[in-house]
């Protein structure tokens, strides 16, 4: 029996009737499972769990070695890119292109246009819903995921990049080679802080 000071995780099948009192005073994360459910089942379940902590543990330092290193932002977008396993892209408030990673993409006329000639065109700024969008990232505390926004045929998740609190660009993954994950809203806001500290420094 676990102190009601101690504080740890708990997965249990429920075979009593718990009192939600006893639960908060436990200081324990406590996760009451129904019978019926198999013990596979709740393995395979945890496991992917447990995984996806790991990995974004480990691509936190990944990301956070970086500023050990301070190559620049192009770097940090090409291992931002590797981690997340879609395209990433930045740019400026105004739409001139600072770094990307993974190239032109099929099917993809608007994202390739901007790789191609550095900056968003004045007519596609105007036109698209492009200030709407960007109003929406830079007024949400985290990344934001957009439903084929900009012109683009596939989701992205958008997310601010602020130094001295002023937003000075905006990061973009297109989920274009795998369907994006629960860790990636995550990872694209650390993303976003560690190429923030990288405007910083420079």
């Amino acid at each position: 029996m676990l102190p009601l000071s101690c504080d740890a995780n708990v997965l249990c099948v429920q075979d009593a009737d718990i009192p939600v009192e006893k639960i908060k005073e436990s200081g324990a994360n406590l996760l009451v499972l129904n019978k019926k459910v198999g013990v596979a089942v709740v393995f395979n379940e945890v496991q992917d769990i447990l995984s996806a902590h790991l990995n974004f543990t480990r691509s936190s330092e990944i990301l956070l070695d970086t500023l050990i290193h301070g190559k620049g932002v192009q770097h940090v977008v090409e291992i931002g890119c590797e981690i997340l396993g879609n395209p990433v892209i930045v740019g400026d408030p105004g739409g001139k292109l600072i770094a990307q990673a993974k190239g032109l993409l099929k099917d993809e006329p608007y994202w390739n246009k901007h790789l191609q000639k550095g900056y968003l065109s004045y007519e596609f700024i105007h036109r698209s819903n492009f200030k709407a969008v960007h109003e929406k990232v830079n007024k949400s505390a985290s990344p934001v995921l957009l439903k084929r926004a900009l012109n683009l045929k596939r989701n992205s998740i958008m997310g601010k990049i602020k130094v001295d609190n002023i937003i000075v660009a905006n990061l973009t993954v297109i989920e274009y080679e795998r369907p994006f994950k629960k860790k990636d809203m995550e990872l694209i806001a650390l993303l976003c802080d560690v190429i923030s500290l990288h405007f910083y420094a420079m």
